[in-house]
């Protein structure tokens, strides 16, 4: 105890056996009676002017007194407290404010609360109180200031809050709180703000009777169950200046009546299901500054009586908004962000955009915008952030972009712009964010890039450059993403490379580069993705490459890498995703070492010339895909799980010792039914396809897992590849079915169960029109009709979150590759396990919100949306751009 507590313990000793000694007044011995509690002696601190010696607690910090030497004010804030609520301050019948914030209290509030019949400004928030909000609250009729907010309360907004009629601050936000918004809010005439946003479990309507509070200014129901309609008598709130009802269940139209409020600054209804046209009512607000309504499902255009406003944001992302970008854009001059990705816009941007002299951030991604990107942008010398990926936008990059000093993203991502990159890129310095993927850019990859210290960024993937990578690229030692896939560039892998110590993905893949891989790669300590497939790399692998314990996928396939595999390549214990160095000219046998890569899921050391046994990979137990084939490898195959799990096939072994061995088929798990259960369920109820080589079943396992099999037309010379079974023979079972186990065989019917999954619809769905099959189906909805992708999922699979949709659209690319009528064109099932893990790991690190916590932001979206790759990037595997 400290020295300071148990001076007072024994002054409050000293008094309670000798009151008449004391002149401390009977509220000064209960604020000490009070301070006693504590256990916290850097609190106590806080409290040294609290005197025993004193008449009164007039003079004592945090105290305030009325002019008859009584208690009126008790304010402690941000100090730790650590305790239930002082029942010692519910005596203060004099008191008028009581603040204790921000102190860490405890337990219930207590009833008696509604004792302190004077009290106009009680403010409990940001500590851990529980239990209800006590009804006698409803006996306070002075007050004015009622602050709850940070707390865990839970139950209901008691209905008699209505009984405190001079209550002009409400905040009730960030608790626990459930239930509808009481009626009887309407009687508080004399509201100003009303926040209880933060409470999701709070449903129902916004009340009518909202619309009686005539003074108030903040209307707050964000992030709560509300649902229904925006009321038409919002309209009759002339003072309201924010409106925040955003992350909510809203539906309906933006009543045309918000138009009458005049005061109207900030329109927060983003992320709700609100339907209708933008009103032009709107544009009778004169003060609007902020309209934030993406993710809704607005169409029609934007109105042009918005240019009467004082925007200075326009967020209207994620909505079904068409027709132009509206030329008299220009005419929002004090615009500073405008968000219009994800929409249905078309034609050309306006030129009239750069007399946005204000503007810091323009995305406009997703969009069928064509034509050029105007000159005019780069008027909009504050532009920080530009983000015009996925349309049909062509021409070239206008130099004058890179004359913009602020500007420090720059995606233009999938259009079909062509030239190549102005060497004036090296004046945007400030520049950490450049993603020029997929389109029909040409030339060399300027060695100015390497003026852009700040770049973390770097995507050119996916088009036509030559000549080789500019050893200058290593000058950007921030960098964390570089990928040049697809291109045409030649030469070698820059040993300054080597400097990038911060980098993640390095993918290089499909290019014509050659030489070694240089040694210095060691340096990469923070390295998680490799690829450098497709390419005419020779030499060996570098043994430092062990060194990078970062790694989780590495792709050397389709090179002309010779030599044995290092054993510091099994030291990669962060190795989960791949290890692919097929189709090489390896030597050798698999190291010792590889038994340590206990995360591996996919490996294919295929098309090689390794030897020896594979006995090393039996500890691979989180393997789904494996491929060895075109090796010269011998031996048994590992009695282990990955290997097990019975068909009924049995295996024998050189020594003619007969032994069932467990096989896996499927790539995320081991299988766990009998063949019984499979060739039971061999109906002609259960078929989805036939070809020329057998038949495909949809089958459901009795612990309802739903998978496909195929079933062959029955050959006397079936044989399974010696390649695939190691010289392993196969007994056909007694039911007179075989599997042939080819590269291609289950793939088709695995991209039939997909589109089963994500379209919520069986293979000959009665909603089809004209019986047509599910493949073809999908491809005519794709082609003919050119419908979004959206239009062919699952509905109820559209309520789902941005991210996962993406997910299942990228999804939706892979099973349309399985299905494809050319089966030589068709991914392996190899393949399709690595890309359907690298869609679920790309989404999971890269769009991952960047929260900053509760409670208002300048730009609310910055805390759901601001992450690049969430906003505004490409996944590094996506679905097909060319699909049928």
């Amino acid at each position: 105890m400290s020295c300071n507590a148990i001076t007072i313990f024994l002054l409050l000793l000293n008094i309670s056996l000798f009151p008449a000694i004391s002149a401390l007044n009977q509220e000064g011995f209960s604020l000490l009676s009070w301070l006693s509690t504590f256990n916290s002696s850097p609190s106590a601190t806080f409290f040294s002017s609290w005197d025993p010696t004193d008449q009164n607690p007039c003079q004592w910090d945090h105290i305030r007194c009325n002019n008859n030497e009584f208690v009126s004010e008790i304010a402690i804030s941000s100090i730790s407290l650590g305790n239930n609520f002082p029942t010692q301050f519910l005596t203060f019948h004099f008191l008028t404010t009581l603040v204790l914030s921000n102190g860490n209290l405890t337990g219930e509030i207590p009833f008696s609360i509604g004792n302190l019949s004077l009290l106009t400004t009680l403010d409990l928030s940001i500590n851990s109180l529980t239990g209800r909000i006590p009804q006698e609250i409803g006996k306070l009729s002075q007050l004015q200031v009622l602050s709850l907010s940070s707390n865990s309360l839970q139950g209901g907004i008691p209905a008699e809050i209505g009984n405190c009629s001079r209550l002009q601050q409400l905040e009730l936000f960030d608790n626990m709180l459930s239930g509808r918004i009481p009626a009887e809010i309407g009687k508080l005439w004399a509201l100003e703000i009303f926040r209880t946003g933060g409470n999701p479990g709070i449903h129902g309507e916004i009340p009518m009777q909202i619309s009686q509070c005539k003074e108030l200014v903040f209307l707050g129901l964000a992030d709560t169950g509300i649902s229904g309609q925006i009321p038409f008598s919002i309209g009759e709130l002339k003072n309201l200046k924010i409106l925040s009802v955003y992350t909510a269940n809203l539906t309906g139209e933006i009543p045309p009546e918000i138009g009458n409020c005049s005061a109207l600054e900030n329109l927060f209804a983003y992320e709700n299901q609100i339907s209708g046209v933008i009103p032009s009512e709107l544009g009778l607000l004169g003060n609007l500054e902020k309209v934030l309504l993406w993710k809704n499902k607005l169409s029609g255009r934007i109105p042009g009586s918005l240019g009467n406003c004082a925007l200075e944001e326009l967020l209207l992302s994620e909505n079904n908004l068409s027709g132009e970008i509206p030329p008299f854009i220009g005419s929002f001059s004090r615009l500073k962000q405008l968000e219009l990705d994800n929409n249905k816009f078309s034609g050309e941007i306006p030129p009239a955009i750069g007399e946005l002299k204000d503007l810091s951030l323009f995305f406009a991604w997703q969009n069928q915008l064509q034509g050029i990107i105007p000159l005019e942008l780069a008027n909009c010398k504050n532009l920080q952030a530009i983000d015009l990926s996925h349309n049909s936008l062509t021409g070239s990059v206008p130099k004058s972009l890179f004359d913009l000093k602020n500007l420090t993203k720059l995606l233009l991502l999938s259009n079909k712009l062509s030239g190549g990159i102005p060497a004036a890129i090296g004046n945007c310095t400030g520049l950490t964010r450049l993603r020029l993927g997929s389109n029909m850019l040409s030339g060399q990859i300027p060695p100015e890039i390497g003026l852009l210290k700040n770049l973390s960024f770097l995507e050119l993937s996916e088009n036509q450059f030559t000549g080789e990578i500019p050893p200058e690229i290593g000058n950007c030692t921030r960098l964390e993403m570089v990928d040049l896939r697809d291109n045409k560039l030649q030469g070698m892998i820059p040993i300054t490379f080597q400097s990038l110590v911060e980098l993640n993905v390095l993918d290089l893949s499909r290019n014509r580069i050659s030489g070694t891989i240089p040694r210095d790669f060691r340096k990469l300590k923070s390295l998680n993705k490799l690829v450098l497939s497709g390419n005419y790399i020779t030499g060996s692998i570098p043994e430092s490459l062990g060194l990078c314990k970062d790694l989780q996928l590495l792709d050397m396939s389709s090179n002309r890498i010779s030599g044995s595999i290092p054993d510091e390549i099994g030291e990669l214990q962060g190795l989960d995703i791949l290890m692919n160095l097929s189709s090489n000219f390896l030597r050798g046998p698999i190291p010792e070492s590889f038994s340590s890569l206990s995360n591996l899921a996919n490996l294919d050391l295929s098309h090689n010339m390794l030897t020896g046994s594979l006995s090393v990979l039996g500890n691979l137990d989180n393997l789904a895909s494996l491929n060895v084939s075109y090796n010269s490898f011998s031996g048994f195959l590992p009695d282990t799980k990955f290997f097990h799990e019975s068909l009924g096939y049995c295996f024998r072994r050189r020594d003619d010792e007969e032994q069932c061995l467990e096989w896996v088929i499927t790539p995320f798990q081991k299988i766990n039914f009998s063949v019984n259960d499979i060739v039971t369920k061999l109906l002609d109820s259960n078929i989805v396809g036939k070809g020329a080589s057998g038949v495909v079943y949809r089958v459901e396992t009795p612990l309802r897992q739903v998978i496909a099999v195929k079933k062959l037309w029955p050959k006397k010379t079936d044989e399974v590849p010696e390649r695939d079974w190691f010289s392993t023979e196969v007994t056909t079972l007694e039911y007179g079915y075989s599997l042939k186990i080819t590269e291609k065989s289950d793939v088709y019917s695995y991209g039939i169960v997909l589109l089963e999954v994500l379209t919520g619809m069986e293979p000959a769905d009665c909603r089809i029109p004209d019986g047509v099959h599910i493949v073809s189906w999908v491809n005519q909805e794709l082609r003919e009709k050119r419908r979004e992708f959206t239009s062919i999922l699952d509905q109820q699979l559209l309520q789902r979150s941005g991210t996962q949709i993406q997910e299942m659209l990228q999804v939706l690319g892979v099973a349309l590759l399985c299905v494809n009528p050319c089966p030589e064109e068709r991914p392996t099932m190899k393949d399709v396990t690595a890309m359907l893990k690298e869609i679920k790991h790309e989404n999971d690190e890269f769009e991952k919100p960047n929260s900053n916590g509760k409670g208002l932001l300048p730009n609310p979206k910055a805390a759901v949306h601001c992450s690049s790759f969430s906003r505004s990037s490409e996944p590094l595997i996506r679905s097909p751009s060319n699909l049928p």
